[in-house]
């Protein structure tokens, strides 16, 4: 895909929507502005690597635009564990492996990586599918609840529910950078560039 053939509304509404969770994180009460930086450095590296990487039809450059979308997510979630606990370096370093785990698992373990990501995306045991039906009819009730929670109780400091929201982003975070380093190392970001 050349550089013409990319819509300028498609990078608009990349920038609108980056802008938009850039927004929540910084006022997400108490207010801060210390993940400012972050979120406009992330932002712009991804919309530039997301017009080089269809120009370029470079898979590599398309998964730092996936990547750098996830991290957004995750500084979400760490907004929302330093409204409970505060950040340290105890706190990131305890978070590494994980990331480390789901970066390394498809070039160490390629059968294993390839189940795992399978059973996120189109779950073939019983199990996984009992957890996808689990997941799926849960959403309504836990927004709800979620909503209800986050009016009154949520925001106060030392809450444990801003820490349960950063953990469940920090979970999201790490099943999408396995599979993004998966569909990487199986070729499927190749293919679906060449298909664009």
């Amino acid at each position: 895909m050349h550089l013409e053939e990319l819509s300028l509304k498609t990078i608009l509404t990349k920038i609108v929507a980056y802008f938009f969770v850039t927004l929540i994180i910084l006022m997400i009460p108490p207010a801060s502005f210390s993940f400012l930086l972050p979120c406009i450095g992330i932002s712009t590296i991804t919309v530039i690597s997301l017009i080089f990487a269809l120009r370029q039809s470079s898979p590599k450059l398309y998964l730092l635009y996936y990547l750098g979308s996830v991290l957004l997510i995750f500084l979400l979630g760490l907004r929302l564990m330093e409204i409970s606990v505060g950040l340290s370096w105890i706190l990131m370093v305890g978070l590494l492996p994980g990331f480390a785990i789901a970066i390394f698992l498809p070039f160490t373990s390629k059968g294993t990586s390839e189940f795992i990501y399978r059973e996120q995306v189109t779950p073939q045991t019983k199990v996984g599918q009992k957890i996808l039906i689990l997941t799926l009819s849960s959403l309504p009730v836990l927004g709800v609840l979620g909503m209800t929670i986050g009016r009154t109780v949520f925001f106060t400091k030392g809450s444990l529910f801003p820490l349960l929201g950063g953990a469940a982003f920090y979970l999201t975070t790490i099943s999408m950078v396995h599979s993004g380093f998966q569909m990487y190392t199986s070729g499927r970001f190749g293919d679906w560039m060449k298909s664009k």
